[in-house]
């Protein structure tokens, strides 16, 4: 079935030869595939909305590709590069996703899509982000995660209207303080060699001015961070869900849950705890209780004390 639409999608842009009536066609979908080219007369269909060639074993995209306005899904391929050529042709795109390749770099003239709102590049080998990032001044979605970034650059911060950052799974060692002014809802730092946290992360998660939203679904997921400061909590009050699974030394003794009064999820897995912190039982928000993977001898008598729990 795959190969039979495989066959029938590049006999229509065979027609290009013939006929050139490629012009009209708005939706291409030539995904799960073994597909290992496009071939250039994909350019002239310029009237493109959509065009999905992903999980395909495609190595480079044609120059001709810079003409298509409406590509989004380049996932799942074999690419080790995107061509500064084509960004600078695809100043109209609004969402990109080049996920699940084998990029080691992202253009350096990425700042030319002003206009793009969403960027996926997780899953690849993207050793850094270009500065001209900032030019991407309509990003709203950010996703990086599952690469070998090593450094954020500051110019991170610029990003205005950025909501979701997903930074997961890289070497990070630290996250830069020019990128804590930016008000994000979703940040994902887990699995990357955090030593600490700037003081000024509690303002970029406090959301504090938002309108026309109900609270926001905030995330502060730890890398390996080796002790979160006494006052840590209480910077990041408004905060929703926690998860610092797996980072048994960062807890500081005593640690004030109580200051999180919004918590809705705790994930504390493989904390090596042998007893349940005692102001849990103050978060009376608390939905998702996740104490799995360490050395509790029995049921914490606190979950008796919560209604919503699930």
């Amino acid at each position: 079935m795959c190969q039979q639409r495989s066959t029938e999608a590049w006999m229509l842009l065979g027609r290009v030869k013939i006929g050139g009536r490629l012009s009209m066609l708005k939706l291409l979908d030539v995904s799960f595939n073994s597909i290992v080219a496009i071939p250039e007369e994909i350019g002239s269909a310029t009237s493109l909305v959509k065009f999905d060639c992903s999980s395909n074993h495609i190595k480079e995209l044609p120059s001709s590709l810079g003409k298509c306005s409406g590509l989004s899904d380049l996932k799942g391929n074999k690419l080790t590069a995107l061509s500064e050529n084509l960004f600078a042709s695809w100043k109209m795109l609004i969402e990109l996703n080049a996920s699940k390749n084998l990029l080691s770099g992202m253009p350096e003239n990425i700042g030319c899509l002003s206009r793009l709102i969403r960027l996926d590049l997780h899953q690849n080998r993207i050793l850094s982000i270009a500065p001209s990032i900032t030019g991407c001044c309509s990003l709203v979605e950010f996703y990086m995660g599952n690469n070998a970034l090593s450094m954020l650059p500051e110019e991170v911060g610029a990003l205005s209207r950025l909501g979701t950052l997903d930074l997961h799974s890289n070497q990070l060692k630290e996250y830069p303080v020019g990128a804590c002014k930016l008000c994000l809802s979703v940040l994902d730092l887990s699995n990357n060699s955090l030593t600490g946290l700037p003081a000024e992360l509690g303002k970029e998660l406090s959301l504090e001015g938002m309108v026309l939203s109900a609270v926001p679904s905030e995330v502060w997921e730890s890398g390996e961070i080796i002790k979160i400061p006494s006052n840590g909590f209480q910077a990041i009050s408004m905060l929703q869900i926690l998860d610092l699974s797996g980072n048994a030394t960062s807890l500081p003794e005593n640690p004030p849950f109580s200051c999180l009064s919004h918590l809705k999820e705790l994930y504390l897995r493989r904390m090596q705890l042998q007893e349940v912190p005692s102001e849990i039982i103050s978060l009376r928000q608390l939905q998702m209780l996740d104490l799995s993977q360490n050395s509790l001898q029995s049921i914490p008598e606190i979950i008796y004390h919560y209604t919503v729990l699930r």
